[in-house]
């Protein structure tokens, strides 16, 4: 079965990897399911309403349990049998058989990247605030608001971590996973399978946009969808997953540490207060000086996966 379906029609591979992401969910959420049942020993009528219940203890760990689960089923699963399907070099097409020439200068630059692109984050979430609506989509501007304050009140309680234990535990399913999950899915199979067959910066950008619905956080989308483009030329110069999902990780882990090491609330973090703009310009200058050393440390590799 390896690269059974190389070269059928792109509809027909995605319409594939649309199912395998669907049985993925299915088959994460049920063994996160399972897990929590062990953790917690409830009955799973309680587990399910202790989901989106935001003001009780064990919330969160189930919570964190199902998440971590589904975020395997859904991302990793989906990319490592697409890729198996999709290639005869399953790994090559990943991007996973390799990191970088010269490590020892681009984990440097990555660990700059990473945390500058924080600073290009918060200007873009912030312009994406002052951006005005027409007065006729005043509803679904406030209904976009409404969910993503909902989702903020979920990451506030998710990131209450009063033990290094929970610190661990939330770096692992709120840093980690995502970064490599995610990348998987993204930047291992979605982007290369769409260079195929259009032309590599438009399916940098396309998977950029997809990644960026994904999360679900209407002020947060600009600023995603550009760290989302990042990410994918960062996969495209190096060949290699393990960059961008190095960088991935180091932006979220940043928001988990300073909400642990500060005692910050999360939503304090994801918007508080602007640092200068002096400040934000050096970094972004610091973000885009570390970009044009990694274009010209690895260049663009010739070709397209296969």
């Amino acid at each position: 079965m390896k690269g059974a379906f190389a070269f059928r029609p792109l509809g027909l591979q995605l319409l594939i990897l649309v199912g395998l992401i669907l049985l993925g969910s299915l088959l994460g959420s049920f063994l996160g399911l399972t897990v929590a049942m062990m953790r917690t020993q409830l009955p799973i009528e309680e587990l399910l309403s202790l989901i989106n219940a935001f003001d009780q203890a064990q919330s969160a760990t189930v919570f964190k349990t199902v998440q971590g689960f589904a975020t395997l089923g859904t991302f990793l699963f989906p990319a490592l049998v697409g890729a198996y399907f999709f290639s005869p070099q399953p790994t090559q097409f990943l991007g996973t058989d390799r990191f970088s020439t010269r490590p020892w200068l681009a984990i440097p630059l990555l660990l700059i990247l990473g945390y500058s692109a924080g600073s290009m984050s918060d200007l873009l979430y912030r312009l994406s605030e002052q951006l005005p609506w027409p007065s006729w989509l005043s509803e679904v501007q406030d209904y976009l608001v409404s969910n993503q304050e909902a989702m903020l009140a979920r990451y506030s309680q998710l990131l209450d971590m009063p033990s290094f234990y929970s610190f661990v535990e939330v770096m692992l399913v709120m840093a980690l996973l995502p970064a490599l999950c995610e990348e998987a899915l993204f930047r291992g199979l979605i982007q290369p399978l769409l260079a195929r067959r259009i032309a590599t910066p438009l399916a940098i950008v396309f998977t950029a946009f997809l990644f960026a619905l994904l999360h679900q956080q209407f002020l947060a989308f600009l600023s995603i969808f550009t760290l989302g483009i990042i990410l994918g030329y960062l996969r495209h110069w190096s060949g290699s997953l393990w960059v961008p999902s190095l960088v991935h990780f180091i932006n979220n882990g940043i928001i988990v540490a300073s909400v642990y090491f500060t005692d910050a609330q999360y939503k304090d973090v994801a918007e508080g207060q602007a640092p200068a703009l002096g400040v934000s310009l050096a970094w972004i200058l610091a973000l885009a000086v570390s970009l044009g050393v990694l274009y010209r440390l690895w260049q663009v590799r010739p070709g397209r996966p296969q």
